[in-house]
């Protein structure tokens, strides 16, 4: 072990060199003459016309290698991050002409089982009050004690999109959904009163998109924005509290709402950004839960993005620390929460894409992810946003994760920087823990290696529904007893599909198979319940009257029999299954006899249908 951590050491190091070569080859894009003036009365003075970098910025290398955590992991259980991926939310067919925020299209129900659960598995507890409980009384440290009658929370939503308040937009922002299912968690859930929670974004507007679903449900809830319009409240500055950028080149003031409570919940997207001007295209940087901030400002944040791009070198100072440790932004929150229904993965203001990396397979990534801990979950938003655009030749570049390197160490810098931007004296402890997983497969980080550690990150994945996804991979008709080659009417057929589980967990019984013809072919009943069960098994073969998977361990067979019409539709006789002898029989769907006795069920093929799933190529619970 020792021989391999010096191994491990001296690559770091020369990784870490290689880097330093590399950005000091860089010319920085923002020279010290560009700084703006800040007057008394925190005015701006513009900052001039960017410029274009002169050398192309190399792709993101983090100098810090994988599982080496820097920092101090914080939260309920420190450095844990909630990973919940359901598939089933999401529906948009990625058209202009469809809004992904309409309740037809991603489901409301189901996102709102995702949050339940991510908060469970988050802090440890059992029932979502207990969950919230923890987590404020998380927050309040040493004074141990949960959210008080009269307290108020903030959620801070990354609505930039929002360019007018009627209309929808399909730009890659937070989802009306993930919204109101924070809401009705701190309402119904944590006990919060309406009266005493605010939905706020002070740059641009909360749109009719967000209002008409969540105003309805929790018209008491205060929502404001930058204008003020319709039933929103205007965001006003608080003087009586600055944002000071550490270098003392920016001053900005936050909204009263946010000054009057005692917490925050920081709902962001999952999204990477860069400038949509082609003269700054290489200027990257992600969008996660610290930039969420720059809606956190009473006054344009345009004076911050060049302590915030990626072309400055790693260990010189970054803006982002800077509203992560403010007592008023990154001090008053509780949760941290990625709305990665959609996500975002170009420019600002571009539409959502569907994502390439497992287990997403080139469909939306339907995720949400929560932690307690502003430092971890944007280390994590970060890794899953490089890897799926280097699956698009399209890396990130630059120091894309260096306010990470700065807020995780934030009590000795890299960069040397006091942070102090609320004038209050220096942090005193880390912000978080920062590091890189193992891979993109795995996902693993230190604490998921070794649960003994005390630092590091730990990614729990919670997959929905409990039992796993299966899709079909190929399927195909053959006659029955008769090999002339023509699919004749009343002539029996058989059907061959193959299956693979498509997540590692749970067991799969009563599945609803949905097939698309071949040409020439049309199928009366395409959408159909499999009631075989695969169960930790990679694949299972249908063949004939009967089949088996036998892979690791199993041993059930499925059946079925199909039969050309009249009109030359196929459409299927029956079905038979057999279910395995032992504890866990018993089982399948709809069946209620004892378990550990060895059973048989028939049916009609159609008496279970259920539609048209919303994948051709994905079995669902029926």
């Amino acid at each position: 072990m020792q021989l391999f951590r010096l191994k491990y050491a001296v690559a770091t190091g020369l990784v870490t060199g290689l880097w330093a070569i590399v950005m000091g080859a860089a010319v920085a894009w923002f020279p010290a003459a560009d700084v703006a003036h800040v007057r008394e009365d925190g005015v701006v003075t513009p900052l001039p016309a960017r410029r274009a970098p002169s050398v192309v910025t190399p792709a993101y290398l983090p100098p810090d290698g994988p599982t080496n955590p820097m920092g101090v992991a914080r939260g309920v259980v420190p450095g844990r991050v909630a990973w919940v991926y359901d598939q089933r939310a999401t529906a948009w067919d990625g058209s202009a002409t469809q809004f992904w925020g309409d309740a037809s299209v991603t489901d409301l129900a189901t996102v709102r089982a995702m949050l339940s659960q991510a908060l469970r598995r988050l802090t440890g507890a059992t029932n979502d009050a207990a969950a919230w409980d923890a987590l404020f009384r998380q927050y309040n440290g040493t004074n141990n004690h949960g959210c008080r009658p009269g307290e108020k929370v903030v959620i801070k939503a990354n609505l930039v999109n929002h360019a007018d308040y009627p209309g929808k937009s399909n730009r890659a922002m937070v989802t009306p959904q993930a919204i109101y299912a924070l809401l009705d968690q701190l309402v119904n859930q944590a006990g919060v009163p309406q009266t005493n929670i605010t939905v706020y974004e002070s740059l641009l507007r909360i749109g009719d998109q967000v209002w008409n679903v969540c105003h309805p449900a929790f018209p008491n809830v205060q929502y404001a924005d930058g204008y003020g319009l319709y039933g929103r409240a205007l965001c006003v500055k608080d003087s009586n509290f600055l944002i000071r950028t550490s270098n003392g080149a920016v001053v900005q003031y936050p909204p009263t709402c946010v000054t009057a409570a005692r917490y925050m919940i920081n709902l962001a997207a999952l999204k990477s950004h860069e400038p949509a001007h082609p003269a700054w295209s290489d200027a990257f940087f992600v969008s996660l839960c610290a930039k969420n901030h720059f809606g956190s400002l009473c006054g344009s944040a345009s004076s911050f993005h060049p302590y915030i791009e990626a072309t400055n070198a790693y260990a010189t100072y970054h803006i982002l620390p800077d509203l992560m440790e403010h007592r008023q932004l990154g001090g008053k929150t509780m949760l941290f929460v990625l709305d990665g229904l959609y996500g975002g993965l170009g420019a600002w203001n571009a539409l959502p894409e569907r994502w390439q990396m497992a287990p997403f397979d080139n469909d939306w990534p339907s995720s949400l992810l929560l932690s307690a801990d502003g430092v971890a979950i944007d280390s994590v938003g970060t890794d899953f946003l490089q890897y799926e655009r280097e699956l698009r030749n399209d890396p990130l570049r630059g120091s894309v994760d260096s306010y990470l390197h700065e807020a995780a160490q934030i009590t000795n810098p890299p960069s040397g920087i006091v942070y102090d931007p609320d004038t209050n004296g220096p942090p005193a402890r880390s912000l978080g823990v920062h590091e890189h997983w193992t891979n993109p497969h795995d996902k693993a980080y230190s604490r998921n290696l070794d649960s003994n550690l005390v630092n590091g990150i730990e990614l729990i994945p919670i997959w929905l529904p409990a039992e796993p996804l299966v899709e079909y991979l190929t399927w195909s008709l053959s006659e029955h007893g008769n090999s002339n080659g023509v699919f004749e009417p009343g002539e029996s057929l058989a059907l061959q599909v193959v299956l693979r589980n498509s997540s590692p967990v749970g067991d799969l019984s009563n599945a609803l198979l949905t097939l698309s013809a071949p040409a020439g072919l049309v199928i009366s009943n395409p959408a159909w319940a499999v009631g075989a069960a695969v169960q930790h098994c990679d694949c299972i073969q249908l063949r004939g009257r009967h089949a088996s998977a036998r892979r690791r361990g199993c041993r059930r067979r499925h059946g079925v029999q199909w039969r050309v019409r009249s009109d030359g539709r196929v459409s299927a006789v029956s079905a038979c299954g057999i279910h395995q002898r032992g504890a866990d029989a018993g089982r399948h769907a709809g069946d209620r006899r004892r378990a550990g006795v060895e059973q048989q069920w028939c049916w009609r093929a159609d008496l279970r249908r259920a539609g048209q799933s919303r994948r051709h190529d994905q079995l669902y619970l029926a």
